[in-house]
């Protein structure tokens, strides 16, 4: 047997497929969902956009991938970012801060009313108490972020 022969056929092959790994092209597959959230996968989904990415280098250490298609819009430099009036961020905190406030109120009923549940469970002895126990768990963490998030 030659054994230099058998290493530089190794080493050989291994720089080729070093080589060939960066002319190679990768796709990745983009799908927005019917509530607008964007996934990207390796794996085709039905009516998901096909994006192909061909490396073409390194950089740091890491291949730099480049998107040969894409639908985003270009990112703003630092500082370039827009701007909008005091009073126009003022209407918009106070709007999603009446929105946080009808979450809490919504969440503080339903708080209540499981509450009123398990006390009608425990009074009639039902098996279901437990269940009714980590609804009454997740309506009062729900109300402690949501105050929270209101400051109060």
């Amino acid at each position: 047997m030659n054994r230099p022969r058998v290493i530089f056929q190794s080493l050989t092959a291994l720089l080729l497929g070093v080589a060939c790994a960066h002319a190679a092209a990768t796709t990745i597959y983009k799908f927005v969902d019917q509530d607008g959230h964007v996934t990207y996968s390796n794996i085709p989904v039905r009516g998901a956009q096909k994006i192909d990415v061909r490396v073409t280098g390194t950089q740091g250490g890491q291949a730099a991938r480049t998107p040969r298609a894409s639908s985003r819009p270009p990112v703003p430099a630092p500082g370039n970012f827009p701007s909008v009036s005091a009073s126009t961020q003022q209407q918009r905190d106070s709007g999603r801060r009446q929105i946080l406030q009808t979450e809490l109120a919504n969440e503080q009923q339903a708080l209540d009313a499981a509450r009123r549940a398990l006390l009608d469970a425990e009074a009639k002895r039902q098996p279901d108490q437990g269940k009714l126990r980590a609804q009454v768990q997740d309506r009062e963490r729900n109300v402690a972020a949501l105050q929270k998030e209101l400051g109060q």
